[in-house]
């Protein structure tokens, strides 16, 4: 509890993991060598004719921790060739390799420790960047700082700071974005394929994927911060739940199959039945995101609409609030209508009043034209 405790202290404090990651991808993508091949360089020359010594022990050698450098080991020359694996122990968070936290994207969702870089010391630059780039590799780190930030959104929910929350959420969704670009960004060449891919399914994900039902998660999640009387946001929360229901279309039309095609015209079998449950269940949550939004705005019969899909999705096991949501709903729908028949009756009413006024009068008129 104590260990929960700090984390969740250190994902609301300022400089969190989560706020230190750029809010633009743009800004940190470009450069990083594990992301882009070649990585983009950034920042002015250095001037290594003068400054040699300063760069070799500050920005050369990397096998060592910043601090105390000098005192620590001799410059890069002096240093065998041989890669060097470091305690973790004695490492500064800057060193630790981001691909290694919590799980893999495209893998079993198993936790793994964090690992330390393995720097070989003596190759050229183009060198290193050539054998540190690897596309599965870069999924990785793409998934796990977009869970980074979802799982800090999640505490600032808890913690009811749902401005911060929605910052963080909405971050998350500009690093998801880049996957479903259809132009390339930069160097990072692990997402060509999947550009390619998507291109020609219309711009829809046609592969269920870890960052795809996190990205998926994320809408949800801010869809819900955006209803919060803190932030008020009506339509973004609706946005986002449509968008939602949107890209989930290929996969919770029907069981083992999933839909492609630029209009998703086409079908592909022998997808596993887990796919569409767990695409009909994000489907549900985000019907159920849209209802209560259109109850918001007074939308009943759209409300009750959303609200019975979201029941339907959920294979006739809804949760209690979709319920007590959906009652809200009807009710106000029937009282909607009620007053609507209370003010028509009040106008017509009135009218015919007006006219039976008229017709008495046009009659003693007569009579006094008789007389």
């Amino acid at each position: 509890r104590e260990e929960r405790n700090a984390t969740r202290k250190t994902n609301l404090s300022y400089g969190s993991l989560a706020d230190l990651i750029p809010d633009n991808p743009s800004s940190w993508l470009p450069f990083d060598k594990y992301l882009s091949n070649p990585p983009q360089v950034g920042g002015m020359v250095f001037n290594k004719h003068d400054y040699e010594k300063f760069y070799r022990e500050r920005y050369a050698d990397e096998s060592i921790i910043s601090v105390g450098r000098s005192k620590s080991v001799n410059v890069i020359s002096q240093v065998s060739s041989t890669p060097t694996k470091l305690d973790i122990s004695s490492v500064a968070p800057a060193d630790v390799d981001i691909d290694a936290m919590e799980e893999k994207a495209h893998g079993s969702g198993e936790s793994s420790t964090i690992a330390v870089k393995e720097e070989e010391v003596g190759m050229s630059t183009s060198d290193k960047d050539l054998e540190s780039y690897n596309s599965d590799r870069a999924w990785d780190i793409l998934y796990q700082t977009v869970t980074v930030l979802k799982e800090a959104g999640n505490e600032a929910v808890r913690s009811s700071l749902y401005s911060l929350a929605a910052r963080r959420y909405d971050k998350a969704i500009n690093y998801c974005s880049i996957a479903y670009l259809e132009f390339q960004v930069g160097n990072c060449a692990f997402l060509a394929e999947h550009q390619i891919v998507i291109s020609g399914n219309g711009g829809y994900e046609c592969r269920w994927s870890p960052l795809f039902k996190l990205l998926i998660q994320v809408r949800l999640n801010l869809s819900m911060c955006f209803m919060k009387e803190e932030m008020n946001d009506v339509k973004s929360a609706i946005s986002q739940a449509t968008t939602s229901i949107k890209e989930l279309k290929p996969f919770s039309t029907e069981k083992g199959v999933v839909l492609t095609g630029k209009r998703l015209d086409r079908r592909r079998g022998d997808e596993p039945e887990s796919t569409y449950l767990e695409a009909k269940s994000l489907e549900a949550k985000a019907l159920f995101r849209l209802g209560s939004a259109q109850l918001s705005l007074g939308d009943y019969d759209d409300a009750v609409k959303s609200l019975y899909r979201s029941i339907k999705a959920s294979g006739d096991n809804p949760d209690k609030a979709v319920l007590r949501k959906l009652n809200e709903a009807r009710r106000g729908s029937q009282e909607k209508k009620e007053s609507q028949k209370r003010k028509f009756k009040f106008m017509f009413g009135s009218s015919i009043n007006e006219n039976d006024d008229n017709e008495t009068l046009e009659e003693e008129s007569k009579v006094g034209d008789d007389n």
